[in-house]
């Protein structure tokens, strides 16, 4: 519970200046014990960037001034941007892409030398405007249409056929010469209603896809609309040269480029195989080489359908074993592509991807899901196959084993941070969970997947997501360095060629840094060093330290499955609440609590009903009939640690204006209603608690009358274990007024030793001041007096979430929300080896718009780690949610995945109990008290079973506020 303070005033002028936050404290005269905090701050903060990715790269004294162009150029749009909700990665692509294009930072971009594109499908990354503007208009070409009522705005294209004679129509459409269509239509109309039908983009991207699987049937609907254009030769011919000319026009100097081989037809009559279409591909490839000495060279990754038969899968697997032997120096590897949800998963797959020769590399998309416990798996079964590269990995931060794999193993993650928004899995780009890997330097590279649907052409949009997004506020031109050398290091050329090619891009990164253009932002001149071995670029900068299970490589097929179990176990292992071990009783409960969940889970499953995937207010009614829900209520959930007092108000009671006032008079309502609806008071400086007798009360009374009020409710509840109170003024005040409540701190913490459980501060924290600003005032607190912090309530990385190092470096017992932990490596390891309890308030980060769709809350990645996690509930009343029965489910369903039974539960009530402010000797009473009521609890649930009963209760079960 939370205390607000009596001087609440607030001085608009403190308010730092848009991204002033960023300004570093200057603290020239402090005490000893001050100083040291402010040197180990400067070196958490150094020991945090070493391990950003591309912070080993050292740049010279050209590239140090060509960083500070471009940096500047960096913080004046965060300057433009921070304080309101129109940054860019912040929106959806189709709302911002105009302001991106705009930008400095982009323009810059767009000549950055990017290396190589990685993960391109051959039917999605051509320019939108050459597909209509250019392809729709040569000769010979019929447009199939379901036209309705001759309305061509009403009318779908069901796709397209380059032919000598009109196809014969079908019910299905009405068949026409594209060049009739467009007389009958007009050309401009034509032309912007093609652009509507070939693509994703749309004025409403919210409302016209509410969610992933809508997203998704719109998405393959293109393909099969468009397949019609690369069937042609000519047109087959045409489309690849103009994606290497974008390509190279964007500065990318190599592709690897994947899918099916179309079988091709000309209008002589002429059709060709699967091969004759891969040999054209490589001859096509060595003319645009010839002609273009700046580009580097092309690769094939052969890609079936996930959602094939086993005999159609085991044909392309010989296909791949003969393409291998005829085109060794062109075919890449294979890959299995489509959406997760709706295919077949990587496990159905393996015991014939084992068949292939090790030197058939395997570039599978995995992860690109935020099912956790279901499609995810497909990130598992990748690292066992050996993959060389992931497509997405969207999942990876769930699955600590299987990032640990890729670390050790060099496995290149393909993000693709436009494709992952426009298709429905994340909202804000700043909350994308590849931010974690960057933070951890994993061997990541940034791609573009099919950017003709979203008209973003190459990977300068992609980068500046990335850069802008992803990396946050201090990344800066070593990450981008890093980041276009990944895309060599991790392609699947030979080692030998890549040596070659990161000569060959050298040259293009200073001829970029060197350019004396004015129209170029960076008219600076610099070298690059290039007597770097490939080894040591292949090498992380940083070892990354995780305690796991050690694998064996595989084997014959029965190894496989073997080592699949193992693996699972490791990761299980892990989970938070593994380690509970539970008795019969509880196995019982156990079996009934999961028979509920996975009827939950196949109800939902494939839909985007799932109730932690929408919006909690369109979600509530929908979680209380579940019986999952139900049986929650009915859980101890132990203590409820982080809860605001002005938050947990009863319901109110609604009456018409008209009667309200004939029952108090117009005149009494009025001034009622001034009250209420202004800050207008005559005690401004005061709390405001006050009695019909004209009594008002000081803020030690009001704590007298909490601790009264909380020991008469113990004696009337024996099962109500007790309440402490934490201390919160707002974090929006200036100096003197902080230095006031410091003092009221240290009184409280005297007269109420007992009660008073700590101090924090509150306040949204983007608006508010920084923790760094008062460390000094709180340095001088007694150590007793424990502190639990807001910090890291954000999605500013390198902003707002700096508050996490000062909570953990001032010694926090706790930190509220933490969201943005996951981006600071070393606090998170702070957090697990002290055991700073993580207050997660999933409903409450939901309803602030931190996140969309809880199952993407980064607390996902923190229970799958066993990190001391408790769930909280903040200000349910403003949200009309249980005290944490809500909460419990969201993090139970969604956060936890599918696999989290009742030892994650139970440990999460237990970690409640664990990390609040009691002392040790209380904390084994209370845990006592929790236990008689666990067990209480699982005899009702076998009991309510073998009754058949329904679970339909009002109680909460919480023991401890």
């Amino acid at each position: 519970m939370l205390l607000l303070p009596e001087n609440s005033d607030v001085i608009p002028m403190m308010l730092p200046s848009k991204i002033a936050f960023l300004i570093s404290v200057a603290v020239l005269l402090v005490s000893s014990v001050n100083a040291d905090y402010w040197e180990e701050r400067r070196a958490f903060l150094e020991g945090e960037e070493q391990l950003f990715m591309g912070s080993s790269n050292q740049l010279s004294a050209d590239e140090e001034s060509a960083n500070s162009i471009l940096m500047n150029a960096k913080n004046s749009e965060f300057s433009v941007y921070y304080d309101n909700q129109l940054f860019p990665p912040a929106r959806h692509f189709f709302l911002a892409k105009a302001d991106i294009e705009k930008s400095k930072v982009f323009n810059i971009l767009k000549k950055l030398p990017k290396g190589s594109l990685l993960h391109g499908h051959n039917t999605g990354m051509v320019s939108l405007g050459y597909l209509v503007g250019n392809i729709t208009y040569r000769d010979h070409l019929y447009i199939c249409v379901d036209l309705e009522q001759g309305n061509l705005d009403l009318s779908f294209l069901v796709g397209f056929e380059f032919a000598a004679n009109q196809p014969n129509s079908s019910t299905e459409c009405q068949w026409m010469l594209m060049d009739t269509f467009r007389q009958n239509f007009g050309r401009e109309a034509v032309d912007q209603w093609l652009h509507r039908e070939l693509s994703l983009i749309t004025p409403n991207p919210a409302e016209k896809y509410p969610n992933g699987d809508v997203a998704w049937k719109y998405f393959d609907k293109i393909f099969s609309k468009v397949s019609g254009l690369f069937h042609y030769r000519p047109v087959f011919i045409d489309l690849y040269l103009q994606i290497l000319k974008e390509l190279l026009e964007d500065n990318i100097m190599y592709l690897e480029i994947r899918g099916g081989l179309p079988n091709l037809y000309d209008l002589e009559g002429n059709f060709y195989k699967d091969t004759d279409v891969l040999s054209l591909y490589i001859e096509l490839t060595n003319d645009f080489k010839g002609k273009n000495p700046d580009f580097f060279g092309a690769r094939y990754i052969y890609a079936a359908h996930r959602l094939i038969d086993n005999a159609t899968f085991m044909e392309d697997l010989d296909k791949a074993r003969e393409y291998s032997k005829l085109y060794p120096d062109f075919l890449a590897g294979f890959d299995l592509v489509g959406q997760e949800d709706k295919g077949r998963p990587l496990s159905d797959f393996a015991n014939g991807l084992l068949t292939l020769p090790s030197d058939i590399k395997l570039f599978l998309h995995a992860g690109e899901t935020d099912w956790e416990g279901l499609t995810d798996l497909n990130l598992v079964d990748a690292v066992l196959l050996n993959t060389t590269r992931i497509g997405h990995g969207y999942a990876l931060t769930k699955h600590p084993l299987v990032m640990q794999r890729v670390k050790e193993n060099g496995i290149g993650i393909e993000v693709n941070p436009i494709s992952n928004q426009v298709l429905g899995l994340v909202d804000d780009l700043r909350n994308h969970p590849a931010a974690t890997l960057i933070a951890e330097n994993f061997p990541i590279v940034v791609c573009s997947d099919d950017p003709t649907y979203w008209d973003a052409i190459g990977l300068s949009y992609d980068f500046y997501e990335t850069f802008m997004g992803l990396a946050g506020k201090d990344a800066d031109l070593r990450f981008l360095k890093q980041l276009s050398m990944n895309s060599i290091i991790y392609s699947g050329m030979p080692e030998s060629e890549k040596g070659k090619a990161l000569d060959f891009w050298m040259l293009k990164w200073n001829q970029f840094i060197a350019q004396d253009d004015k129209k170029n932002p960076l008219a600076v001149i610099a070298r690059v060093r290039s007597d770097v071995p490939l080894s040591e670029m292949l090498s992380s900068s940083v070892a990354f330290c995780f305690a796991a299970v050690f694998l064996t490589l595989i084997g014959v097929n029965a190894d496989y499955w073997e080592e699949r179990r193992t693996f699972l176990e490791g990761e299980e292992q892990l989970f938070m609440g593994a380690s509970n071990q539970l008795n019969a009783e509880e196995e019982s409960a156990n079996s009934i609590l999961m028979k509920a969940k996975k009827t939950d889970f196949s109800l939902y499953f494939g839909n985007q009903l799932f109730p932690p995937a929408r919006h909690f207010f369109s979600a509530k009614s929908e979680i209380e009939k579940s019986q999952v829900f139900n049986i929650l209520r009915e859980l101890p959930k132990g203590s409820l640690l982080h809860g605001h007092d002005t938050g947990y108000s009863a319901e109110c009671q609604w009456i018409l204006m008209d009667n309200l006032r004939i029952k108090f008079g117009n005149d009494a309502v009025d001034e009622w209603l001034h009250g209420e609806l202004s800050l207008i008071t005559d005690n401004p400086k005061g709390m405001n608690l006050y009695d019909l007798e004209g009594k008002t009360y000081a803020d030690a009374e009001v704590l007298t009358l909490y601790k009264e009020a909380t020991d008469e409710f113990k004696n009337q509840n024996p099962t109500f274990f007790g309440a402490r109170y934490i201390y919160a003024p707002l974090r929006l005040v200036n100096n003197a007024t902080f230095e006031e409540y410091l003092t009221k701190a240290q009184e409280f913490h005297k007269q109420f030793p007992d009660f008073l459980g700590g101090f924090d501060l509150v306040g949204q924290e983007d608006k508010g001041r920084p923790l760094s600003d008062f460390a000094e005032g709180i340095l001088n607190l007694p150590s007793d007096l424990k502190l639990f912090f807001h910090a890291g309530e954000t999605n500013w990385q390198g902003m707002t979430d700096m508050n996490l190092v000062d909570a953990v470096l001032l010694n926090t017992t706790r930190i509220g929300h933490g969201y943005a932990i996951l981006k600071h490596p070393l606090v998170m390891k702070q957090v697990k080896d002290r055991g700073i309890g993580i207050e997660v308030n999933p409903i409450s980060n939901q309803v602030l718009a931190l996140v969309d769709d809880l199952r993407n809350h980064p607390a996902a990645a923190l229970i799958a780690e066993n990190f001391p996690v408790v769930i909280s509930s903040d200000d349910p009343t403003y949200w009309d949610a249980l005290c944490l029965s809500h909460d419990f489910y969201e993090a139970f369903m969604g956060l936890a995945g599918k696999d989290a039974d009742l030892r994650f539960l139970k440990q999460l009530s237990m970690n409640s109990i664990k990390y609040s402010a009691m002392p040790t000797e209380e904390k084994a009473r209370a845990k006592d008290i929790w236990t008689s009521k666990w067990n209480q609890f699982i005899k009702q649930v076998n009991s309510r079973n073998n009754a058949n009963s329904q679970y339909l209760t009002s109680v909460n079960s919480v023991t401890v506020i």
